[in-house]
């Protein structure tokens, strides 16, 4: 008898102990995912800063440019770089563009992509999308956001896209709004019209993390707008 209990109590001090283990091993896993988690994201967001500083040392050395290339060049690297950003810090397959939007004044408004990340552009024959038929570009352009966020494109009520079988899913859309060269008379506090949208977004639902996402790619946007600035067309 005493040789079945000490058997009992060993195998319930092995059960209990065990599970123990595995539960402390848990949680272990998942505070070192959590640890790696904090850590990629500080490197991502380090290495966009680091970035952001670079555009803004280069927007300082191009001076007034009155070169279409050059803008050009500034925004394929400031596409390049968030890209490169999240797919080799965060392991996350993203899509980063440019729509610049048409002549100010015309009606009805539209952009056509000045860089995609994940094509090359035409630009002898650039393919137009009004913008009152994006719900994204529609909601900044008219003044009812400020940035437009959502991980999941396909649920968010009554969203419009003119893009051919969209894919994505996760989206965060910021507008580019230079300053302009001479302060209105008269407007007071009129709204600046936009330029451009810089665009990011991912196959993946909640691919982003809006309090991180958006205030990074804000900086990104500021430059942007500064190198507008610089040109004149």
């Amino acid at each position: 008898m005493l040789f079945v209990l000490f058997g009992f109590l060993t195998w319930l001090m092995a059960h209990h102990f065990d599970r123990l283990f595995r539960n402390f091993t848990t949680e272990t896993e998942s505070l070192k995912a959590q640890v790696e988690k904090a850590v990629s994201e500080r490197q991502a967001i380090d290495f966009t800063l680091a970035a952001v500083r670079r555009l803004n040392e280069e927007i300082a050395s191009l001076g007034n440019q009155d070169t279409t290339t050059e803008i050009l060049s500034f925004i394929k690297q400031a596409c390049d770089g968030i890209r490169d950003a999240y797919v080799n810090l965060l392991g996350i397959e993203v899509r980063v563009c440019v729509k610049q939007v048409g002549s100010e004044g015309v009606e009805p408004p539209f952009v056509t992509d000045a860089y995609r990340t994940n094509e090359v552009i035409d630009r002898s024959f650039p393919q137009p999308h009004l913008i009152d038929e994006n719900t994204d570009f529609r909601q900044l352009y008219r003044g009812e956001k400020k940035v437009w966020f959502t991980g999941s494109r396909s649920t968010y009520p009554d969203y419009n896209t003119t893009s051919v079988n969209p894919k994505y899913e996760s989206v965060i859309v910021w507008p580019v709004t230079p300053r302009p060269r001479m302060p209105t008379k008269g407007k007071g506090s009129a709204r600046i019209p936009i330029r451009a949208f810089l665009c990011l977004d991912s196959e993946e639902v909640n691919a982003f993390d809006e309090k991180r996402d958006v205030a990074v790619g804000w900086l990104v946007a500021d430059a942007l707008s500064r190198v507008y600035e610089l040109g004149h067309s």
